[in-house]
């Protein structure tokens, strides 16, 4: 397994073993992090845009090279 496979896989086991209000406290500070809220919602959009047939799917740091 890569590395970063590894560390996906960890954080992936570890956000699943937390109790459900543990849960809630790391979605509440994702909502907080205007940062990280934008990429979630890039992936999102970008996976959604996957499977719409005949479109085209450029992230948008690439669109601008």
């Amino acid at each position: 397994m890569a590395t970063n496979s590894a560390i996906v896989e960890v954080f992936w086991k570890a956000y699943q073993a937390l109790k459900s209000s543990e849960r809630q406290q790391v979605a509440e500070r994702i909502l907080r992090d205007r940062k990280l809220l934008e990429d979630v919602a890039d992936h999102l959009l970008i996976e959604k845009a996957k499977r719409v047939k005949g479109k085209s799917v450029v992230h948008r740091s690439e669109a601008y090279r």
